[in-house]
């Protein structure tokens, strides 16, 4: 697979990096301090809306199981979903401040509701289901992962860094003319991004196979689709650890909080995010002569012990910004090697299942994968809401209560390590890698079969 394609296809995590990294990183200070909504009801609304997200990802993926057009399965609904997306992007960061209570509510649940449960599902699952359309090669998979999550984590990185200082010269946390202006820039360099991106990637065999066989692909009821995913010991080993990976992620929305009220200091924002993303990048260049020796597995096992590790670290010194950095880098560092082999492990679950049940599912394994990152964010989410309504969090004060700031340390630093060891537990009984020379035999010969 040519370099050129790979970078095309990253290139549309660093558009939805920048506008997905707006809506987890900040869009909790934005409702909370701008908006005004209670952070309870928020983080509950934002909970049940990734739970339908999760449910519609599902539906997703067995949609572009049974897509079959000139353009292939997955890249015509990713074209498709970039200007909608945008629109609900910007929707969502320029809320009315003249709502009541309960308006704000409905008005927050269906803008957040139409984002993510309808347009960045789609964006997302047809994006994620793209490598094992576009390539039936492990490396060319976790090159194009490393590729796509460098230019996404980069991405990232810029954007937590200046997002609050930006926020801060145009008026504050409080001005919404701020938020709108920062939310506009960011949406062009999304448009463009994942258009660029959408137009990069070929699938493979498009409009290959005889109409009998179409058919037979795309007549599998949906909720036998579903049925054959969730009996994959291997899917449900990924998705534990996509859930806890992806709930501590969440919680690094926390990290505002944690630089305002506990370190003092807001532009400390910049500071935990480096700390939390560029370490990863690094860790998933030093993990790659690792996983070429060892394996996937026993990589991500070293990886994940590092991890936990460093979250203990982080979790023990809390009031220590010096070490509460250093273990947050040790955290990232050693989900590194998981982030770059994370695609390709998905493929090759997705490969076993077909290799179990005789029929393809690369869509609805990804879409199911992607039900324990939409849940995940969500879970994350609502324990920062949760917590902060719990600790008696005051939008806005210059100082917080004891209990608040315990709160907010429990949130951003101490739950992490649960989230650590689940991960690290759940390497040791990974082991696809090692059956799929035989599966990808047998998949071979069938298909030589038809």
């Amino acid at each position: 697979m040519k370099l050129t394609r790979k970078i095309g296809y990253g290139i549309g995590d660093m558009g939805a990096g920048i506008m997905w990294g707006l809506v987890s990183s900040f869009l909790l200070i934005y409702m909370t301090d701008s908006v005004g909504m209670a952070a309870a009801t928020l983080g509950t609304i934002i909970l049940l809306t990734r739970v339908f997200d999760g449910v519609s990802d599902a539906i997703m993926g067995t949609i572009i199981d049974k897509t079959n057009t000139r353009m292939g399965k997955a890249k015509p609904w990713y074209l498709g979903s970039i200007i909608p997306l945008t629109i609900s992007f910007i929707l969502l960061f320029n809320i009315p401040g003249t709502m009541s209570e309960g308006t704000l509510n409905v008005y927050f649940f269906i803008i957040y509701f139409t984002l993510t449960v309808i347009f960045y599902t789609i964006k997302d699952v047809s994006y994620n289901a793209l490598p094992a359309l576009v390539t039936d090669s492990t490396k060319d998979r976790i090159s194009m992962s490393i590729i796509r999550f460098v230019l996404s984590l980069s991405t990232s990185i810029v954007m937590s860094v200046i997002t609050m200082p930006v926020i801060n010269s145009l008026g504050g946390v409080s001005s919404q003319a701020a938020w709108s202006k920062i939310t506009i820039v960011f949406a062009v360099i999304g448009v463009i991004t994942l258009t660029i991106s959408a137009l990069s990637v070929k699938e493979m065999n498009i409009g290959s196979g005889t109409d009998e066989v179409k058919k037979e692909k795309s007549s599998l009821p949906f909720y036998k689709a579903f049925a054959y995913t969730f009996t994959n010991k291997y899917f449900i080993m990924g998705l534990v650890t996509t859930l806890a990976s992806m709930t501590r992620i969440a919680l690094m929305a926390g990290g505002v909080y944690y630089a305002t009220y506990v370190i003092g200091n807001v532009d400390v924002v910049g500071l935990l995010s480096i700390a939390a993303l560029l370490p990863m990048i690094i860790g998933m260049f030093l993990g790659k002569p690792f996983i070429n020796r060892l394996g996937m597995q026993k990589t991500n096992q070293i990886g994940f012990f590092i991890s936990l590790a460093g979250a203990l670290i982080s979790a023990v010194f809390a009031n220590n910004l010096t070490l509460v950095l250093v273990g947050m880098a040790l955290v990232a560092l050693g989900f590194g090697p998981a982030t770059a082999t994370g695609a390709a492990l998905l493929s090759h679950v997705a490969d076993y299942g077909e290799w179990k049940h005789h029929v393809k599912l690369q869509g609805v394994t990804f879409s199911c994968s992607s039900i324990a990152t939409k849940v995940g964010t969500g879970l994350g989410g609502a324990l920062i809401g949760w917590g902060l309504q719990a600790g008696g969090y005051v939008a806005g004060a210059t100082e917080q209560t004891a209990m608040t700031i315990l709160m907010i340390k429990g949130v951003f630093l101490y739950i992490p390590v649960l989230l650590c060891a689940i991960p690290f537990v759940i390497s040791f009984f990974m082991d696809i890698e090692y059956k799929m020379p035989a599966i990808k035999e047998e998949l071979a010969k069938r298909n030589n079969e038809k």
